[in-house]
């Protein structure tokens, strides 16, 4: 912060420098710590015009703390202390004078002054350049300070007002700002300040939650953030619910229709406001209805999922969703919100087996890890982990589902329900094995013998390197290092080779980083020599690259 706390200057040391723009290394009660010091020698990061104390170049703790200093001086020698202060540091000048208007009862002045800073700080820039870590950053502690002596001084609903104001400038000034969000929390300390007086104020209850809705549905940028905290069900009468739920609902019927399935998120917004509001005023018959018209004008289907669910209606729900599985098969789309739905209607209704068997198709359709261990939790709950599990690695293995033709004695064995979804599950023999997905369930079990089987297997039979992937061959490699050396420093060698096919500094030290792997392995087997040999072959292949050359250097 400069001298006139106009702005914030970011830097990559923020040590020494609280939000204040007091030195960090201060205590509490203005002493200077020396324990932030490293050494005698060493010096705070703002050293020229700081005015702290200076021997030869070295700080030192004063002799009295601020607090003692001030308790020690005579009321003239204050007096004159706060107006030297006051014509020095204008903060402090704006704070004194509001304080001497309220109590004055000179309102009307105070609020033109609040009113002034409100659109000074909203029309400075704000940006901070991420690579550098510098920025100027609007300081809004002035204005926090001015609306706090007017909230002390019990004058709420001239807060509330000057809310609109500072909600509308701050709004502008944050759509032309680059800073990462600083600026928005600035504004939010402030707005939280008007949230606390809007509770105070002598507005009618009822319109209090209609100022609070409006400014969360207006909040484009997170500035009223602190207004979720008044909104809540306990904090109005049913009746108050009930005025704004009637508020929004004629809102929501003077809005333009948009356009089937495309979004529209002012829309979505006052729709779930308006079944917020009904439910919060026990107008809960009118959720449905609302939701059904909803999704059949926009094509929103989840929010009237998610309402049967919450008003218990599993039957409705399910029917609804395993239409429009009907409508996504024939499409080519697909929703995984519908199958996460599912899941919670399962779960809702105590349906264990149809729980797991919801898992198990999504094993065999994505064959991912994550699935495969989330159907063997939800298996082992109902006692089927055993031969869910040994179908799974078999379906890995051949391509062949557990149920239905596929199964060689024609008898399905398969022991979880039909979970009542008729999309397809792609089956094509040639991606079989399913090489990754074996691979990575070998390593979580910590069956090493049987992935380091599959990984050559996958390939001998692709006689390609890369399909299994870098970051999962790094796994493989680590997790293998200490019962399987050999083949751990094999892998860490072509992860390097495949690096330096692809010429640049950072795949370079990328390759350094698995070659040191590979030094590590081979001096605890006892190969030191054998990786010597190998990396004098390394730099004769390579002697005419000098990055790799030097980056080789660091091993």
């Amino acid at each position: 912060m400069d001298q006139n706390g106009r702005f914030s200057r970011i830097t990559n040391d923020a040590r020494y420098t609280d939000e204040d723009g007091s030195y960090g290394c201060y205590g509490i009660d203005g002493s200077i710590d020396i324990d932030d010091f490293d050494d005698e020698n060493q010096t705070p990061a703002a050293q020229s015009g700081s005015g702290m104390p200076q021997i030869n170049g070295r700080y030192i703790k004063p002799v009295k703390s601020v607090r003692e200093y001030v308790s020690a001086q005579s009321r003239e020698a204050l007096i004159e202390l706060m107006v030297e202060f006051a014509g020095n540091y204008p903060d402090v000048r704006s704070d004194l004078e509001s304080r001497i208007n309220l109590e004055a009862g000179n309102i009307a002045r105070t609020i033109s002054e609040v009113e002034k800073e409100i659109n000074r700080v909203t029309k400075e820039p704000a940006y901070l350049n991420n690579w550098t870590g510098e920025g100027y950053i609007p300081d809004y502690s002035n204005l926090y300070r001015m609306l706090d002596n007017l909230f002390d001084s019990g004058h709420y609903d001239e807060i509330v007002n000057l809310g609109e104001e500072l909600f509308r400038e701050a709004t502008n000034q944050l759509a032309i700002s680059e800073d990462d969000g600083e600026t928005a929390g600035e504004a939010n300390r402030c707005m939280e300040l008007i949230f606390r007086a809007l509770m105070l104020s002598s507005m009618p209850s009822s319109q209090k939650l209609l100022r609070i809705i409006n400014l969360l549905l207006r909040d484009t940028y997170e500035i009223c953030s602190s207004g979720k905290i008044h909104y809540k069900q306990e904090a109005f009468s049913f009746e108050d619910w009930s005025n704004a739920a009637t508020t929004l609902k004629n809102r929501l019927e003077l809005m333009p229709v948009p356009a089937h399935g495309k979004p529209d998120y002012e829309r979505e917004e006052i729709i779930d406001n308006l079944i917020a509001a009904l439910d919060n005023a026990g107008r809960n018959r009118e959720i449905i209805p609302i939701a059904k018209h909803e999704a059949e004008l926009t094509g929103n289907y989840d929010r009237l999922i998610v309402e049967y669910i919450n008003a218990n209606m599993f039957d409705e729900a399910e029917k609804l969703i395993f239409e429009l599985y009907e409508m996504e098969r024939v499409s080519g789309s697909y929703s995984h919100n519908r199958f996460r739905f599912l899941l919670e209607i399962k779960e809702l209704k105590g349906d264990r087996m149809g729980y797991a068997a919801l898992w198990a198709n999504e094993f065999f359709r994505h064959r991912t890890l994550a699935s495969y261990l989330y159907m063997l939790e939800s298996a082992h709950k109902v006692g089927l982990r055993d031969i869910i599990r040994e179908n799974a690695l078999n379906f890995l293995e051949t391509g062949r589902l557990p149920w239905g033709i596929n199964v060689p004695t024609g008898i399905s064995q398969w022991p979880l329900p039909d979970t009542g979804l008729r999309y397809a599950i792609n089956i094509q023999p040639e991606k079989f094995p399913y090489y990754s997905t074996l691979i990575l369930i070998a390593l979580e079990e910590g069956r090493y013998d049987d992935a380091v089987y599959w990984y050559d297997s996958m390939n001998r039979n692709l006689r390609k390197f890369g399909i299994f992937g870098f970051s999962y061959a790094e796994v493989l490699a680590d997790k293998i290092k200490e019962t399987h050396p050999d083949k751990a420093v094999e892998i860490w060698k072509k992860l390097a080779e495949e690096e330096l096919e692809h010429p640049s500094r950072i795949r370079y030290t990328n390759a350094a980083k698995h070659l040191n792997m590979v030094k590590t392995i081979s001096i605890r087997i006892g190969k030191e020599d054998e990786f010597d040999r190998y990396m004098e072959a390394m730099r004769q292949a390579h002697r005419k690259n000098r990055t790799f050359i030097e980056v080789l250097g660091t091993i």
